[in-house]
């Protein structure tokens, strides 16, 4: 057996290290990791293990992971997801991840290239006009506004044309209650009428009304479309036959629309303050864009896609520095023993890409911005330790979407314009909520090319 470093974290008398997880959980996941590939902690009278070795990592996502599952946290969040493929376990899940994967297939995915380039262009004019006037953005502000567009074009095409801010703030509310409600101790029922509650029933209730209404719409159609939406609703169980009552779609296309653009968001967000940051990689990236698409309208094949790796290696580079989703829970169905330690039946452990994405056992000095170390494989090469998408059977099914999307945003943009700091000594600093957000905007102004 392979010899882990094996640690406790004291942490307060009553509450252990929730109060620190609350008030900084980046600064928590850092001492967490400090302290060996296996550490114990509670949260009040629950017992916590963190997990930082990719062998760990393994055994709770892929090799185990029927052992460990998505209880706890997860379960919380069944208020707006209501068991869709994000917070459902066992064979249900295993249904509905076997219904939806061959929506998300790239086939398919390669259907919606043409909505996401049409809403990354109107984006990018956009931009021009706030160069042109020398507006200051908040790049953050930015990445969310066209994600949420191409998330919305996507999956219901142009049945909202015109409903943009008025999902947006619905999103907002619902996630601000998430969050919220994510890392309270014990949460209220949210029928209490608290002020954060009733912004949260309304909330929920409108994009419930929105979907559901497309959904009965979609159904009366001979042909319910290619969008999102519509393969949702044509897609069918393989060794059933059956097609998904109409609740479980609201659901899962409810789960899709909320968790496919903000991590997006945060990514691209993230990864145009570090390019700001490092101009002369930037270049490097606006001279690609231009060797292969010159001035002409971009058209996203597999061989263009090839020769954008230097895109694909500052978007990776960005995601490991900062990661959308920086920590993952899982709670043991069962007593299992890993790495020498007992888990009860109920604990609950924790896996960090944070951590893992800077561990210098893997990483070669991991504090500082250099997508070479994706290229050739050089370094991320193992799954288990560079994981953004997660790894096993539960890993992101929107990955080859994202990846996409991302794509086509920065390729369209780097055609005809750049981000600049405001302050060029400004540092951007984290805020751990549900992803992990820059804390303050990013204030910086457009520049054409």
């Amino acid at each position: 057996m392979r010899d882990y470093t094996i640690s406790s974290m004291k942490g307060e008398p009553v509450w252990g290290s929730l109060r620190h997880m609350q008030r900084d959980s980046v600064d928590f996941l850092e001492t967490c990791g400090a302290l060996g590939d296996i550490v114990n902690y509670r949260f009040v009278n629950r017992r916590m293990v963190g997990l930082h070795h990719p062998d760990l990592v393994k055994d709770v996502l892929l090799t185990r992971h029927e052992l460990f599952v998505k209880k706890g946290i997860y379960s919380r969040m069944n208020a707006v997801f209501r068991n869709g493929l994000l917070t459902a376990e066992g064979e249900f899940w295993k249904k509905q991840r076997r219904i939806i994967q061959p929506s998300f297939t790239r086939k398919n995915l390669n259907t919606m290239v043409a909505a996401m380039s049409e809403e990354a262009a109107g984006f990018r004019d956009e931009l021009l006009e706030s160069a042109d006037s020398n507006q200051t953005v908040d790049a953050f502000e930015a990445m969310l506004k066209i994600a949420l567009r191409i998330i919305t074009k996507t999956m219901f095409s142009n049945d909202v044309s015109g409903r943009h801010r008025e999902i947006a703030e619905h999103i907002y509310a619902i996630n601000a209650f998430l969050k919220h409600r994510n890392f309270s101790y014990v949460p209220l029922p949210t029928w209490i009428p608290t002020p954060s509650h009733n912004r949260f029933r309304h909330a929920l209730k409108s994009l419930d009304s929105i979907v559901m209404e497309l959904v009965r719409e979609r159904m009366q159609r001979e042909d319910p479309g290619d969008d999102l939406l519509g393969m949702l609703l044509k897609s069918t169980d393989p060794e059933t036959g059956k097609r998904m009552p109409m609740h479980q779609v609201r659901a899962e296309a409810i789960t899709i629309f909320i968790t496919g653009h903000e991590t997006t968001a945060t990514a691209l967000s993230w990864a145009y303050y570090e390019m700001a940051k490092a101009p002369k990689l930037a270049e490097e990236l606006y001279q690609t864009v231009d060797a292969v698409f010159g001035s002409s309208v971009p058209e996203f094949t597999g061989e263009a896609m090839k020769e954008l790796g230097c895109l694909d290696n500052i978007f990776y580079e960005s995601i490991r520095m900062h990661p959308p989703i920086y920590v993952t829970y899982r709670q043991a169905a069962k007593d299992v023993t890993l790495g020498g330690v007992r888990i009860r039946r109920g604990d609950t452990v924790h896996i960090s890409p944070l951590i893992a994405n800077y561990d210098t056992r893997y990483w070669n000095e991991p504090e500082s911005f250099n997508p070479q170390r994706f290229k050739g494989g050089a370094e991320g090469d193992d799954k288990f330790v560079f994981f953004p998408f997660g790894v096993g059977p539960r890993s992101c099914i929107g990955s080859h979407f994202a990846l996409l999307e991302a794509r086509i945003i920065m390729t369209t943009l780097a055609q005809a314009l750049k981000f600049e700091l405001v302050d060029p000594h400004f540092v951007a600093k984290p805020e751990p909520l549900v992803t992990l957000k820059p804390r303050s905007p990013l204030p910086m102004r457009v520049r054409r090319r």
